[in-house]
């Protein structure tokens, strides 16, 4: 269901109600409560979302958007009955790596750029140029994104992306000690010091019926040893890579049974979904 994110300073933060429909400021409603409203003149809305994702090709685009949804959800403490999944994704080559030794992609992220279709995953700066089928694909998965748990090494690699999360509305960092002079402290990143465990449970709870995206590597190994991981999305790339940073990375734990897979073909790249089996 598509929905519009609703901003009007002159609102307070008591919950309302208008033509039976409650409201927050700085909460999502439906389209046809939010348009409705807006013709009363009771609120004004500035941002469009699919999804509750920015349209691709929105003029009303806001990147500020996942820092007050974040704070809505710290503040108000409400989430969805619903919990979402624990998704494990990466490009991996065909046999097994999602970098090298030096934590370079090489050929493994072609597929992001050889293709007609724009698609942007939530960063106007960041567009992607893929294949139709991968477009849908992105499109379907990364609209369900909520909360990303990435590791520090991701995190200083890509500067958390200046600030603006790849994909979903917040980042936890697992980390051992906090970054003290990263330019961006308002952005929706939070530095989770206590465990692996401990930040796949606060995304969650950020997340609600939104799915967590967990990065591949150590991270990904460990979760899944732990039985946290609900699904792998493999961006499965022709390429083989010899060595550098695995998938799964030390993985110890016992066989993981995996469903059979829903597989999507992109050009240079094959998508894969499998169910983790409990």
């Amino acid at each position: 269901m598509s929905s519009l994110v609703l901003l009007n300073p002159q609102l307070d933060d008591k919950k309302r109600t208008i033509d039976s429909h409650p409201y927050r400021h700085d909460d999502y409603l439906d389209d046809d409560v939010a348009r409705r409203l807006a013709e009363q003149g009771s609120i004004t809305f500035t941002l469009a979302l699919k999804h509750g994702r920015p349209l691709l090709n929105g003029s009303l685009s806001d990147p500020g958007h996942r820092l007050r949804r974040l704070r809505q959800i710290r503040s108000t403490g409400r989430r969805s009955q619903t919990m979402g999944k624990v998704i494990a994704s990466a490009t991996v080559s065909l046999d097994g790596f999602i970098a090298d030794e030096s934590d370079g992609v090489g050929p493994l992220f072609d597929w992001y750029q050889n293709g007609d279709v724009p698609f942007n995953g939530g960063d106007p700066e960041r567009v992607f140029h893929v294949s139709a089928a991968s477009a849908a694909y992105m499109e379907e998965t990364w609209s369900q994104v909520g909360t990303a748990v990435i590791g520090r090494r991701l995190f200083d690699i890509t500067n958390g992306w200046n600030g603006r999360p790849a994909a979903g509305d917040a980042v936890f960092v697992v980390t051992h000690r906090p970054p003290t002079d990263w330019p961006f402290p308002d952005a929706p990143f939070t530095f989770v010091t206590d465990g692996l465990a401990s930040a796949i449970a606060r995304a969650k709870a950020a997340a609600g019926d939104k799915d967590v995206s967990l990065t591949g590597g150590d991270l990904l190994g460990q979760a899944l040893a732990a039985g946290l991981v609900d699904e792998l999305q493999v961006d499965l790339v022709p390429v083989v890579f010899g060595k550098g940073v695995r998938f799964f990375g030390a993985y110890d734990g016992p066989p993981a049974l995996l469903g059979n897979p829903k597989i999507v073909q992109g050009d240079r790249v094959t998508h894969l979904r499998y169910d983790v089996r409990r």
